[in-house]
């Protein structure tokens, strides 16, 4: 988001806003998926997932307490399916380790 114009008429700076915990845990998602699909014929693409699938999970949860924090009780929703989701390809991931 930006201003129109600064207080002396001069057009504003943007403003960065900093992404949320929701955001961030589904940008690790998104990246966990894209390394999920290449993980078939690779360990290597198998562990970047599954650490993507963590941080991601991490940040979900710190999402579900702020909408939690904030009654925001379709927030939390949303956010617990995607919790669902991670944790199955975190399981996913796990037993694809041990083949």
């Amino acid at each position: 988001p930006t201003a129109a114009t600064a207080a002396d008429g001069t057009p504003a700076e943007p403003v960065d806003v900093p992404p949320t915990e929701l955001e961030l845990g589904c940008e690790a998602m998104r990246e966990g998926i894209r390394h999920y699909r290449n993980a078939m014929n690779s360990q290597d693409e198998l562990k970047k997932a599954r650490t993507l699938f963590e941080t991601a999970q991490k940040h979900f949860e710190a999402a579900d307490r702020e909408a939690s924090a904030r009654d925001d009780e379709a927030e939390a929703q949303e956010i617990k399916g995607y919790i669902e989701d991670c944790q199955k390809y975190l399981y996913d991931c796990l037993k694809l380790e041990k083949v």
